[in-house]
């Protein structure tokens, strides 16, 4: 009497396609949670800088042109201080915007106003602001991440003119 160990072949086709199918599944939910925690640190890096734009605002009665003006630093890409109106992370290009009515839709007469835009707009098209206290987020990869209220107030990044501006 002979006994085969092993797995015939339809076995292992259906453990094949099984992984396949909680693969397919898995990976797009992967993909936002990775991009979620991306956006959560880019909007705790926004909140720094508006709170160091505003300070500076205060003491200085003007605004900053710089990210050197601020008195919390920055890391860029490469680990140096950020100086300059702009700093690049790994996954965000920071905007410093002083004093620009667009940075916050126009309808403010001082806005306050910080920019985050996705360092690969081809693949995220999104970018992230944070204006006089409101956080929104412009782009047509606003929905996948959570957003869903519609501003009332129009957006004017370089990523974001389509898709929607939208709140959470």
């Amino acid at each position: 009497m002979k006994v085969n160990k092993g797995f015939t072949l339809v076995e292992m086709l259906v453990v094949v396609l099984i992984i396949g199918i909680l693969a397919s599944v898995g990976l797009p939910q992967y993909t936002r949670a990775t991009e979620k925690a991306r956006t959560a640190e880019a909007w705790q890096t926004l909140q720094q800088i508006y709170e160091a734009k505003r300070l500076y605002r205060l003491t200085n009665r003007a605004e900053p042109q710089d990210f050197a003006d601020l008195d919390v630093k920055f890391a860029t890409q490469t680990g140096a201080n950020a100086i300059g109106p702009e700093f690049w992370t790994k996954n965000y290009h920071y905007l410093l915007f002083a004093g620009e009515a667009a940075a916050c839709g126009g309808n403010t007469k001082i806005p306050l106003a910080v920019v985050a835009e996705r360092s690969d707009p081809a693949k995220f098209p999104y970018s992230l602001e944070f204006c006089n206290g409101v956080r929104r987020c412009t782009g047509s990869y606003c929905k996948y991440l959570g957003f869903s209220h519609v501003s009332d107030i129009s957006c004017a990044t370089a990523v974001g003119e389509s898709g929607g501006c939208f709140t959470d």
